[in-house]
């Protein structure tokens, strides 16, 4: 079951900045365009509490065949409640997390795909609304 997921609806091109994963918690960083702002913005995608249960990043470049099974080439963003990957984690994880309602996030730039699974709902904002 695919969930309809669109945190930036107004942003176009979007581009991989980084990952952060301390203590101050997990934070996906973007850049993308928007017809409000004349620069590109800085976007942040944060998952608070505990952070994600799993979570990697890709290059694309070194893939000859996508490794997500919820993938749609014409979407940046993501989820479902059922995938490959979910699956794989109940299995390494003796699924002890069978019962939690887990979220499949996928976030796919021009050369990147990030991967998160979660219990909690990312928080999604822009950094910086610098008009010109």
């Amino acid at each position: 079951m695919d969930l309809s997921w669109n945190p930036f609806p107004e942003y176009r091109n979007f581009s991989f900045n980084a990952i952060h994963d301390s203590s101050e918690g997990f934070r996906i960083l973007l850049e993308a365009n928007c017809d409000k702002f004349s620069n590109k913005q800085a976007l942040r995608i944060r998952f608070p509490l505990a952070g994600p249960m799993y979570y990697h990043r890709t290059d694309e470049s070194f893939l000859l065949s996508p490794e997500s099974t919820i993938a749609n080439p014409n979407a940046t963003f993501q989820r479902t409640r059922a995938s490959d990957l979910i699956e794989r984690f109940h299995m390494f994880s003796c699924n002890i997390y069978r019962e939690d309602s887990i979220v499949h996030y996928c976030i796919y730039t021009e050369n990147e795909c990030i991967e998160v699974l979660s219990v909690v709902e990312p928080i999604c904002e822009n950094l910086w609304h610098q008009k010109t």
